[in-house]
């Protein structure tokens, strides 16, 4: 038990032995197919349902979600940019394994250079299917013009990103990956190097407000500069736009990041809005100018584990019932315009859910992910909770 007001921590797991030596695993010979027909998607979307379905923590997808995620008709993201996928196939046509490549050319125009990217990474544990995958899709962007490749990315970081690689127990959070312990170990025998990590810190609450974020925030809110307020529902649109202007300069220079296009923030509202609470997302003024936002979201992972990725024909039902009894949420976002920063607004927001959060029923939150090197939003979840529970990978290759 938790004492009220205490805040209990967790650390991350280290990852499990996984039974058998190298020699005593199955090796097969896996033909490399792109996806050509509608029932090759299918096994695509698939596949990590039959190669995790004995894990106790993985969150099956709703299918018919993956679908739309993945047509070029509704999702903007293939407006700039270009993807092909494959699947590892054993000689008796059982898929093994699947894997996206894609180049974006929003990504090359910020950030400069020729880089591909990687996805849907979902492989049985064999080097000898896992390699010749990867290196399809390497050549596939390389054919592209790429020069080094980048991943998991779903597509970008405002998607799933990341190999998780320490804290495998636990049903993970909405939209942060679960895989089993080897994925790294394959990727390494592929070449793969870390390029970068990410983190998630858990934070347990009753209501109490740290005492350094409230000395911050009241310092903040004494300036009559600032103002913060939830997420107006009934204007939605007029609140999109804001959210739009904050969010693009907010995470301007962060590793990876691309500006979402108008058409991208759209339609990742139109998917999140029915998910959202506004109790729970907050819009920060100083002067009146936008100045910061914060995204806190119900972790629906929690129902979707127990619904087994079927919606129908009684999994609505969990899900319309299931959701006054969500006990936790992701923070998603949480960011200042640059020019604004020092001013304690994060604290603010900070303290806001944790006024909102506990008599809502939320007494647990994720905060992911953070950069490795995001030195004072660390400093922040390390304050707020310790050292991270969890680690996910990107990983990273040269193609020369």
């Amino acid at each position: 038990m938790v004492a009220p007001g205490a805040r209990r921590c967790y650390t991350a797991l280290p990852a499990p032995e996984l039974p058998g030596s190298e020699a005593e695993r199955r090796l097969v010979d896996a033909e490399i197919v792109p996806l050509r027909r509608k029932a090759d998607l299918r096994e695509f979307i698939r596949l990590p349902v039959r190669l995790n379905r004995d894990s106790p923590w993985f969150v099956p997808p709703l299918e018919f979600e993956r679908r739309r995620f993945l047509d070029p008709a509704r999702n903007p993201f293939f407006g700039h940019a270009s993807v092909e996928y494959f699947l590892a196939r054993a000689p008796g046509g059982e898929v093994l394994g699947r894997l996206s490549a894609h180049v974006d050319r929003n990504f090359d125009a910020v950030h400069g250079g020729r880089t591909g990217f990687f996805g849907f990474f979902e492989c049985v544990d064999d080097p000898g299917v896992a390699g010749p995958l990867l290196a399809a899709a390497e050549a596939s962007l390389r054919a592209r013009g790429a020069e080094r490749v980048l991943g998991p990315m779903n597509f970008t970081t405002n998607a799933e990103v990341g190999t998780l690689v320490a804290g495998f127990e636990g049903i993970p959070y909405l939209m942060m990956p679960w895989n089993p312990p080897y994925h790294a170990r394959l990727l390494e025998a592929a070449g793969y190097a870390r390029e970068k990590d990410l983190y998630a810190y858990l934070i347990s609450w009753h209501g109490a407000v740290p005492e350094f974020i409230a000395r911050i925030a009241g310092r903040a809110r004494r300036s009559a500069r600032i103002a913060v307020r939830q997420l107006e529902m009934r204007r939605f649109r007029e609140e999109l736009e804001l959210v739009k202007t904050i969010y693009n300069a907010a995470w301007a220079k962060n590793w990876g990041f691309v500006p979402m296009t108008d058409a991208e923030i759209e339609h990742m509202a139109a998917e999140l809005k029915p998910l959202i609470d506004p109790a729970l997302v907050y819009l920060v003024f100083v002067e009146g100018e936008p100045a910061g936002f914060f995204l806190g979201v119900p972790d629906y992972n929690l129902l979707l584990h127990r619904m087994r990725g079927r919606l129908f024909p009684f999994g609505i039902f969990r899900l319309l019932l299931g959701r006054r009894r969500i006990g936790r949420l992701r923070v998603m976002t949480m960011g200042v315009v640059e020019k604004h920063r020092r001013l304690g607004l994060e604290a603010v927001m900070i303290e806001e859910i944790h006024r909102e959060g506990p008599p809502r029923g939320y007494l647990e939150a994720e905060m992911s992910w953070i950069l490795e090197d995001n030195a004072p939003m660390n400093a922040i979840a390390t304050r707020l909770c310790g050292r991270p529970y969890r680690t996910y990978r990107i990983w990273g290759k040269p193609l020369g």
